[in-house]
C-alpha cells in the first residue's frame, strides 16, 4: 500500500469512533447546556438588578447632594429653584424636582415659577414614609393618563445634624427605567422587566408601552413571594412560555425578571444533533482529502531545510523552516533554527549595545549642558527658563518648571513647547489654570508626595481627572498631550518645585526608564534654585541688619512719635515688599489703639488718627496676646473681631494678609505695627523676626520719647511748684509778720489787735494745712499712710465737712446744697481721712466758685457703693485739663496771674485716699464757666463690720475665720493681683497655693487638690478657659470636679457666658470686694 493509502485507512479508524463517543457527548452536553444558561440568566439578571439599583442610587446621590444647599438652610426657594433646575437639565429621566417641609407641604416644585401656589404632593404616602424614616424613599409606580407620564417618585430626606428641615423629591420617568433595561442589550427573544412591591409593571423590553402599568401575571408575583430570587419555566403576559429568573432590588421593593423562551433555551440541543451527524460526515470527507494532501506535502520540508542550509551557509539569516512529522527532518529542522535564532540574538545584542553607548553619551551630554546653565546665573528664573528649552525636543515635546512661593502657592516660571507656535498655547493655559496645590494635577501629587507621577497613555479618564473643567480640558486635548512625567525639585529634603516633561506630537512614550534621568536634572535644578535663593537671602538679611542699625541710629535721636511710626512704618514696607503698613499707639491701660502715622497704599477708615476699639482688627488680637499674630485673610479669620464698618471697608481692598506685632516696653503694650499685603500671603519666621526688631527699635524710641517728655514735665512741674510752695508759705508768712510786729509795737487798740489775732489765726491754719498736705503727700510717696478702719456713716461725714466749710461759703455769698440719703448704708473705712475726701472737694468747689454761686453735696446709695457728689457752678474745668486734675502738683492755671491759691495736692489726695478706700473718684465738667461735679464712689461695708476678724458679732466670742481648713489654688500671671488674693482668703484663714501660668497650675494640682480654684482668664500662654478645659480633660480633680471662679477683667455678658459655658461656677469681675470674694470661696468649698 502507498502512504496515502495509510493515511486513508487512519482516518477512518479514528473517526468512526469519536462520531460515536461525540453522540453519547451530545446528549449530556444538552443537559448541562440548559444548566449553563440558565447560570447565565441568573448572571445577567443581577447584572440588570445593579444596573437598576444604580441608576435609582445616582437619583438618590444627586438628591442628597442637592439637599445639602445651604440654600435650604437660608429659606432661599428662588436661589433653590434655579440650583435645582440646572440639577434637573443634567438628569437624563428627571421630570421634576420638589421641595416639602416638615409637614409634607409642597413649598416649591421646578414644574411651578417660584412664588406659584402649590397643590398637595401627588404622592402623599411616599413623603409621609421618608418623614418618618428619615431615610431614602423610592415610590412603586404612579400611573398617569397618558402611560408616557407614567413615572416613580425618589425621595430624600434634608436633615442638618439630627434636626428634619423637610424632604427633597424627584419624579423619575418610568420610560427611562426601560432604557436603562434595553442598554443592557438582550438577547433577541429575551425579555426583561422592573415589577414594583405591588406587582405592577414599571418598565419592560420589548414591548414598554404595552406592558408598562399591567399587573404582572400570578404566577410571577406567587414566585417572587418564596423569596429575593428565583427561577421558574411559566407563561408571561403575552402568553409565550419563558425559563423566568428574578432578583429583589435592595433601594426599593421591586424585582426585576429576566425571561427566555423555552424554544429558545432547547434549540442548542437540536442543533448539536444535527451539527453532529453533518459534521461527522463532513468530517470524514475532510479526514480523507487531507490525507491525501499531507501525503503530498510530506517532501515540501526536506526541499525547504535544504534551502535554509545553503543560505545560513552564505552568512545570510534564513526564514524558519518548517517542522516534520519525520522525527529526521524534524531534528534537522530543530538544528538548522537554533543556528538562525542564536544568530539573530547576537545580532541584537550589538545593536542594544550601541544603541545604549549613543543614549549615555547623548545623556552625559545632556546633564553637562543643564550643569553649566544652572551654574551660569544666580537669577533662577531666567536660567530655569532657559533649561526647559534645553529638554525640548531631546526628552520632551512640552517642558515645564513649576516652583513653590513663599506664600505655598504653584508658580509656573518656565514653559516651552517644541512647537512655537504653541509656546503661547502653553502659557495661556498656565495663565488660566494653574495647578491648585490641594488638588489631583500631577505637579500638586509630585510636591505633596515628594515622588515622581509617571503616565505612559493619557486616558480620556487621566485627562479628566486632571482637568476637571471643561474649557482647560478642551485647551488641553488642544495640545494633544499623549504622555507625562513629572520629577519634584529637591533640596535639603524640602520640596521647592516641580520639572515636568511632556509628549504630544512625537509619539514618545514616558516609562521607568526615563526616570533616573529627569530626577538627576531636577535633583540639579533644586540645587540651583536653593543656591540662588539663599544667595537673596543673604542679601536681604543683609539689607535688613543695615536697614535695623540705620533706623536704630535714627530713633535713638527721635522724640516724635509720629516721625518715629512714619519712619519704622516706610522702613519695614519697603524692605519686605509689602503693599501697605501701619504705626499704632496702644493706652497700656484701655488697650484702644490710635493709628499714628501709615506707607505705603492708604485705607479708607484706616488713616492717622483713626481710633480703634480695644481688641479690634488684628492689630488687637496681637495687643492682646502680646505676640506677633499672622492671618493670610483677617476677614475669614475666625480670630480677628471687626466692626461692621471696618469689614466693610476692607472687603474690597487687597491687602488682606497681615502681620501684626505688639511694640512691649516693661511688660506693657504701647503700640502696635500692622504689614499688610496681598490676600493669601504667608509671613515667613524670617520676616516676622525681622518686623520685631523693627518693633523693638520702635519701642524702645517711643519710650525714650516718653521718658524725655515725662522728665520735661516734671522739671517744669517741679519749677512751678517750688514757685507755688513759695508764694504760698510767703504770702501768709507777710501777713502773720506784718501782724506781730505791729502787735508788738503796742500801738494797736483793741479791736485792731483782735483783728490782726484773726489774720494771724487764719493764716497760722493755712500754714498747718500746707504743711499737713505736704506731709500727706510724702506718705503717700513713701506708702506710710495708713487708714483706721471701722464702720462709717458717710452721711455723717458729709455733715461735718460741710460744717467746716460753711463759714467760707458764706463768706464768699456761696449757697450750699445738700441732699443726704440717710438709709445710704455705712462704708467700711477711716473716718477723718474720709471726710478730709469731703472737705477737700468742697474746699475746692468753693475756692472755684465765684459770689452768687451753688455748691451742692449729694449722697446716695447705688448698690454696691456709697456715692457722693459733690458739684458747682464755678469756673468748671478745661478739656485739655481735665485728664490731669488728679495729678500732684498739677494746676490749670500756674502762672503768676493766677487767681487762686494752693500747691494743687488737694485733689491728687483725695485720689489717693479715695483708692486706699477701693473706692474712684471721677471729675466731669462741660468747659470753662460751666461748673463741675466730683463723684465719689466707696463700697459698702460688709453684712456684719462692727465685729474685728476672728470674732463673733453677737458674742465676742473667738470664732474661726469663714474659710479655715480650705485650701484655694489662685493662678494669675499679674503678682500684685495674686498678692492680693492671697492677702484676702490667708486672713481669712484659708490655705493659699499660687500659680503664675497654666502650667504651674496643673503641675501644683498634680500634688495637691484644691477645694477651689480661682483663676484668670487671660494669661500668656494657655488663658483661663484652657486650663479649665485641660483640669477636666486630664481627670487632675480625680473623683470630684473642683468648683472653678473666673477673676478676670473681662466683664462683659459674653464673657460671663463664655466662662460659664465652659465650666466655670461663678465669673467674678475685678475690681472684687475682699469680702465678695471670701464670701464666693466659702460658698463653693461647702457644696
Amino acid at each position: 500500500m502507498t502512504l496515502r493509502s495509510h493515511l486513508i485507512t487512519l482516518v477512518l479508524v479514528a473517526v468512526l469512533p469519536l462520531l460515536l463517543f461525540s453522540a453519547i457527548v451530545v446528549g449530556l452536553a444538552a443537559d448541562s447546556e440548559r444548566d449553563a444558561t440558565e447560570r447565565g440568566l441568573r448572571a445577567t439578571g443581577r447584572a440588570v438588578s445593579s444596573a437598576v439599583d444604580h441608576t435609582l442610587d445616582n437619583a438618590i446621590g444627586a438628591l442628597e447632594v442637592l439637599a445639602t444647599s445651604e440654600l435650604l438652610d437660608g429659606g432661599d426657594l428662588p436661589g433653590f429653584h434655579k440650583v435645582a433646575a440646572r440639577a434637573l437639565e443634567g438628569q437624563r429621566g428627571w421630570l421634576s424636582v420638589a421641595v416639602v417641609d416638615r409637614a409634607g407641604r409642597q413649598v416649591l416644585n421646578t414644574l411651578r415659577p417660584t412664588g406659584a401656589e402649590l397643590p398637595p404632593p401627588a404622592d402623599a404616602r411616599t413623603v409621609a414614609a421618608v418623614l418618618a424614616r428619615r431615610l431614602p424613599i423610592v415610590s412603586d409606580l404612579i400611573a398617569s393618563d397618558l402611560p408616557e407620564r407614567a413615572h416613580v417618585v425618589v425621595a430624600v430626606p434634608v436633615l442638618r445634624g439630627r434636626a428634619l428641615r423637610g424632604a427633597l423629591l424627584t419624579a423619575l420617568d418610568a420610560h427611562d427605567l426601560a432604557r436603562v433595561l434595553e442598554a443592557q442589550q438582550l438577547p433577541h427573544q429575551w425579555a426583561a422587566a422592573i415589577v414594583d412591591g405591588h406587582g405592577v409593571v414599571v418598565a419592560r423590553v420589548p414591548e414598554p408601552q404595552r406592558f408598562v402599568g399591567q399587573p404582572a401575571t400570578a404566577a410571577y408575583v406567587a414566585l417572587t413571594a418564596r423569596g429575593d430570587s428565583g427561577a421558574a419555566r411559566m407563561p408571561g403576559l403575552d402568553g409565550v412560555r419563558r425559563h423566568t429568573v428574578f432578583n429583589r432590588l435592595e433601594n426599593a421593593g421591586w424585582t426585576v425578571y429576566l425571561a427566555i423562551p423555552t424554544v429558545t433555551m432547547d434549540a442548542g440541543f437540536r442543533r448539536s444533533l444535527v451539527t453532529l451527524i453533518g459534521g461527522g460526515l463532513v468530517f470524514l470527507a475532510a479526514g480523507i482529502a487531507l490525507a491525501v494532501v499531507v501525503g503530498r506535502r510530506l517532501t515540501a520540508p526536506i526541499v525547504a531545510l535544504s534551502t535554509a542550509a545553503v543560505r545560513l551557509g552564505a552568512g545570510q539569516l534564513p526564514d524558519t523552516p518548517p517542522g516534520s512529522r519525520v522525527a529526521e527532518v524534524a531534528a534537522l529542522g530543530g538544528a538548522l533554527t537554533d543556528a538562525a535564532r542564536r544568530r539573530r540574538e547576537i545580532e541584537g545584542e550589538r545593536e542594544e549595545l550601541l544603541a545604549r553607548a549613543e543614549a549615555s553619551r547623548e545623556r552625559a551630554a545632556l546633564l553637562a549642558e543643564a550643569s553649566r546653565l544652572l551654574a551660569s546665573s544666580l537669577d533662577y528664573e531666567a536660567t530655569l527658563e532657559r533649561l526647559a528649552r534645553l529638554l525640548v525636543p531631546a526628552l520632551a515635546d512640552l517642558s515645564v518648571v513649576d516652583v513653590v512661593g513663599d506664600d505655598g502657592e504653584i508658580r509656573r516660571v518656565a514653559a516651552v513647547h517644541a512647537d512655537p507656535a504653541k509656546d503661547e498655547a502653553a502659557r495661556e493655559l498656565a495663565r488660566r489654570f494653574p495647578p491648585d496645590r490641594r488638588g489631583n494635577h500631577p505637579v500638586a501629587r509630585a510636591l505633596r508626595s515628594g515622588r515622581p507621577e509617571l503616565t505612559g497613555e493619557i486616558s480620556a479618564e487621566t485627562l479628566e481627572t486632571i482637568a476637571p473643567d471643561p474649557a482647560h480640558r478642551e485647551l488641553a486635548q488642544a495640545m494633544a498631550y499623549a504622555s507625562y512625567l513629572v520629577v519634584p525639585l529637591i533640596a535639603r529634603e524640602r520640596t521647592l518645585g516641580a520639572l515636568s516633561l511632556v509628549s504630544a506630537g512625537s509619539g514618545r512614550r514616558y516609562t521607568a526608564v526615563d526616570v533616573p534621568l529627569a530626577e538627576d536634572i531636577a535633583r540639579r535644578a533644586a540645587v540651583a534654585i536653593d543656591n540662588a535663593r539663599l544667595y537673596r537671602q543673604s542679601e536681604a538679611r543683609l539689607r535688613a541688619a543695615e536697614a535695623v542699625a540705620e533706623i536704630g541710629g535714627f530713633l535713638n535721636q527721635a522724640l516724635d512719635p509720629e516721625v518715629v511710626g512714619r519712619r519704622i512704618a516706610e522702613s519695614v514696607r519697603g524692605l519686605l515688599g509689602l503693599g501697605t503698613s501701619l504705626f499704632c499707639r496702644v493706652d497700656p491701660y484701655t488697650l484702644e489703639m490710635t493709628i499714628v502715622a501709615g506707607a505705603g497704599a492708604p485705607i479708607p477708615g484706616f488713616e492717622p488718627g483713626t481710633r480703634l476699639p480695644a481688641g479690634s482688627a488684628t492689630v488687637g488680637l496681637a495687643v492682646r496676646e502680646r505676640r506677633p499674630v499672622t492671618t493670610p485673610d483677617l476677614l475669614s479669620d475666625p480670630r480677628i473681631t471687626l466692626t461692621r464698618e471696618q469689614r466693610t471697608l476692607l472687603e474690597g481692598l487687597p491687602y488682606r494678609s497681615v502681620l501684626a506685632v505688639p511694640l512691649l516696653s516693661h511688660e506693657r503694650v504701647i503700640g502696635v505695627l500692622a504689614l499688610g499685603d496681598r490676600r493669601g500671603r504667608l509671613f515667613r519666621q524670617e520676616e516676622v523676626l525681622l518686623a520685631q526688631g523693627f518693633a523693638e527699635q520702635a519701642a524702645l524710641a517711643l519710650e525714650n520719647a516718653r521718658l524725655y517728655a515725662e522728665t520735661r514735665d516734671a522739671n517744669r512741674a517741679k519749677d512751678e511748684f517750688l514757685a507755688t510752695l513759695s508764694h504760698e508759705l510767703r504770702t501768709p508768712l507777710t501777713a502773720m509778720l506784718g501782724w506781730v510786729r505791729m502787735l508788738q509795737s503796742g500801738t494797736l487798740d483793741a479791736a485792731t489787735a483782735e483783728r490782726a489775732l484773726q489774720v494771724i489765726d487764719r493764716n497760722t491754719k493755712l500754714q498747718a494745712q500746707l504743711i499737713d498736705d505736704l506731709l500727706d503727700v510724702s506718705r503717700i510717696v513713701t506708702g506710710k499712710l495708713s487708714l483706721e478702719l471701722r464702720a462709717v456713716d458717710v452721711g455723717a461725714v458729709v455733715e461735718a465737712a460741710i460744717d467746716a466749710v460753711t463759714p467760707g461759703a458764706l463768706a464768699k455769698s456761696v449757697t450750699l446744697e445738700r441732699r443726704i440719703d440717710a438709709a445710704a448704708g455705712p462704708v467700711w473705712g477711716d473716718s477723718h481721712r474720709l471726710q478730709q475726701v469731703v472737705w477737700n472737694l468742697l474746699s475746692n468747689a468753693i475756692k472755684f466758685t465765684g459770689s452768687g454761686g451753688r455748691v451742692g453735696v449729694t449722697v446716695d446709695r447705688e448698690d454696691p457703693h456709697v456715692v457722693v457728689r459733690v458739684a458747682d457752678t464755678g469756673q468748671g474745668i478745661a478739656p485739655e485739663f481735665l485728664p490731669f486734675i488728679f495729678d500732684r502738683f498739677r494746676q490749670a492755671d500756674s502762672t503768676t496771674t493766677r487767681a487762686h491759691g494752693g500747691l494743687g495736692l488737694g485733689l491728687a489726695i483725695v485720689h489717693y485716699l479715695v483708692t486706699l478706700h477701693r473706692g474712684t473718684v471721677t471729675a466731669e465738667s462741660d468747659g470753662p464757666d460751666r461748673g463741675a461735679t466730683f463723684t465719689v464712689r466707696v463700697p459698702l461695708a460688709p453684712l456684719r463690720p462692727t465685729a474685728p476678724a476672728g470674732t463673733d458679732a453677737a458674742t465676742g466670742v473667738d470664732r474661726p475665720p469663714p474659710l479655715a481648713g480650705i485650701r484655694v489654688l489662685v493662678v494669675d500671671d499679674d503678682a500684685d493681683t495674686r498678692d492680693l488674693v492671697t492677702a484676702v482668703l490667708g486672713q481669712s484663714g484659708a490655705e493659699v497655693l499660687t500659680a503664675a501660668s497654666a502650667e504651674e497650675a496643673l503641675d501644683t494640682l498634680a500634688r495637691a487638690r484644691p477645694d477651689v480654684l480661682v483663676s484668670d482668664l487671660s494669661m500668656p500662654g494657655d488663658d483661663g478657659y484652657a486650663l479649665l478645659e485641660r483640669v477636666r480633660a486630664l481627670g487632675l480633680d480625680r473623683d470630684g470636679r473642683v468648683p472653678a471662679i473666673a477673676l478676670t477683667a473681662f466683664a462683659r455678658a459674653e464673657d460671663r457666658a463664655r466662662a460659664l459655658a465652659v465650666g466655670f461656677a461663678v465669673h467674678v469681675p475685678k475690681p472684687v470686694e475682699p469680702a465678695a470674694l471670701v464670701e464666693v470661696v466659702a460658698r463653693l468649698a461647702s457644696r
